[in-house]
């Protein structure tokens, strides 16, 4: 709810229990090197944010659809008003791709900005990362490809003000291109890739259509459950992954159905954002990794494949983390307490949510699938770093099969 301060309470009070094997006491590291502010209204703090930061010459990063917006135009006026020498690029596109991202960062003079504002959904806030990257260090953006290829701090800040309520870029140290020659996806992270602060505004994510909605719920819900279940879970990551859970999982049909309600969209937020922090520290799995080469063959959205395969790999995981699968299927009441689990009824219900109350439903045949292509998708399945996060080791038995069930 509006404000909710009770996030903090529920963190401390909702224990990960130690069911499986997997989730014995172990030693982690815990980082979220992003400051957070949350809040109705919280984009009214970027300029004083911003002067704090002893900036005044911000590049707005955003997606052209955005910028009639009431959110982006508040947030100009408040930068006019503060006298900050702002620019905006509006030209972010969904799915960034190389050729597209080199264009743009040829474009501009990013020398003369001593900040940048990414508003929009992961893809702006990922082509921010990646000019930030350039302006830096230069070169181009296949240079930083894999984690730990940037080799020191930008010194540039970056400010992520989400619109939409599933990447959770604005807490991650990672962003994805697709590099169109190769039809394969790639990612920029490590440490030094982090924005310097995340600014969650919910009536930033009020304008977003039903199917974006779908899409980028899903993909935070899929975040959430990937990472409670990673073979590097630990105890605190759990704590914000069954959190994001529970809150996407009781408001995601709600701002699907009714795009105005403030409260779910709130929560859906909250949600997106406590993923991505166990996330970043916990990392993903097999969704993720199936993910990568089914986009890039077929231009299918991230979050939207994410979804449509994350039934049966829950149930494919349900071998070695049992526990922790039927804890997901409790806390999102797909199987009430009074109801005997199986992952197979969990999968079917869950499968239902996902293609059917959110229309998310895909069929690889009509995105031009052929027998032929499962040695890419093998081939690109296991090359993925998201992989190795996996509970159960990834056979390529498991992902043809996860592969054909959306054929």
């Amino acid at each position: 709810m509006p404000g909710d301060s009770k996030i903090h309470h529920c963190l401390y009070f909702l224990r990960a229990t130690q069911t499986d094997k997997q989730e014995s006491l172990n030693m982690f590291t815990f980082n979220l090197p992003t400051t957070w502010i949350h809040g109705i209204g919280a984009i009214q703090k970027i300029p004083g944010l911003l002067q704090e930061l002893h900036c005044t010459s911000p590049l707005i990063v955003t997606d052209r659809r955005l910028i009639d917006l009431e959110g982006f135009s508040r947030i100009t006026r408040d930068l006019a008003d503060s006298h900050m020498g702002y620019e905006i690029f509006g030209g972010a596109t969904k799915e960034p791709t190389v050729t597209g991202f080199t264009e743009a960062a040829a474009k501009l003079d990013l020398k003369k900005y001593d900040a940048i504002i990414a508003v929009g959904g992961g893809s702006v806030i990922d082509t921010a990362k990646g000019l930030r990257v350039i302006a830096r260090f230069g070169g181009v953006i296949t240079d930083y490809a894999g984690f730990g290829k940037i080799p020191r701090p930008t010194g540039i800040p970056l400010i992520a003000v989400p619109t939409t309520s599933g990447t959770g870029s604005e807490v991650s140290d990672g962003a994805v291109f697709t590099d169109e020659a190769k039809k394969t996806k790639f990612a920029v992270g490590g440490l030094y890739n982090f924005p310097t602060i995340a600014v969650t505004d919910p009536a930033m994510t009020v304008s977003m259509p039903p199917f974006v909605t779908a899409v980028s719920g899903i993909d935070a819900l899929v975040h959430a459950v990937e990472s409670y279940i990673s073979k590097h879970a630990s105890t605190v990551t759990e704590l914000f992954a069954l959190e994001a859970i529970r809150r996407i999982g009781s408001t995601i049909e709600t701002a699907f159905r009714n795009g105005s309600d403030i409260e779910a969209r709130e929560q859906m937020q909250l949600g997106a954002t406590l993923a991505m922090v166990s996330t970043v520290n916990a990392k993903l799995g097999f969704c993720h990794a199936i993910a990568m080469p089914l986009c890039a063959l077929y231009g299918l959205p991230h979050g939207q494949v994410c979804g449509v395969v994350l039934p049966g790999v829950l149930e494919y995981n349900a071998d070695v983390v049992p526990k922790k699968v039927e804890k997901i299927a409790r806390i999102l009441g797909m199987v009430s307490q009074d109801e005997t689990y199986t992952a197979s009824l969990f999968r079917q219900r869950l499968q239902e949510l996902i293609d059917e109350k959110l229309g998310l439903k895909v069929r690889l045949m009509e995105h031009g699938y052929t027998e032929a292509d499962n040695e890419a998708i093998v081939k690109g399945t296991l090359g993925s770093f998201q992989s190795q996060n996996n509970p159960r080791t990834i056979s390529p038995e498991g992902i043809i099969n996860i592969t054909e069930s959306i054929v």
